[in-house]
């Protein structure tokens, strides 16, 4: 069981897309088809994000992009599996840095 302890959170690379995609897939409730199979892989490319991940799997994503001087979240979500276990908290607190530096 995955705790906030051994969950490291570090920059979105290219080779992270794929498990990303994947993970939105499997998130159908939250997102629409239209944004699972083009909104997301092509913000990816554009935005600045991060990932949580323990052992090597994704368990989660953040994406940000800068409007009109504001830091936003482009795209945010966690494994249902990894629910209620600091994965979510630590990327948005990865975000809060990445805004005040």
């Amino acid at each position: 069981m995955s705790s906030a302890e051994t969950i490291n959170v570090r920059p979105i690379i290219a080779a992270d897309h794929a498990a990303i995609v994947k993970l939105v897939a499997e998130l159908p409730e939250w997102f629409s088809e239209r944004t699972r199979n083009h909104a997301i892989p092509v913000d990816l490319k554009h935005q600045i994000g991060f990932v949580a991940e323990e052992a090597g799997a994704i368990l989660g994503f953040i994406t940000l992009f800068v409007y009109e001087a504001r830091l936003n979240i482009g795209w945010m979500a966690v494994a249902k599996n990894c629910h209620r276990r600091g994965a979510g908290g630590l990327l948005l607190a990865r975000a809060e840095q990445t805004g005040a530096s």
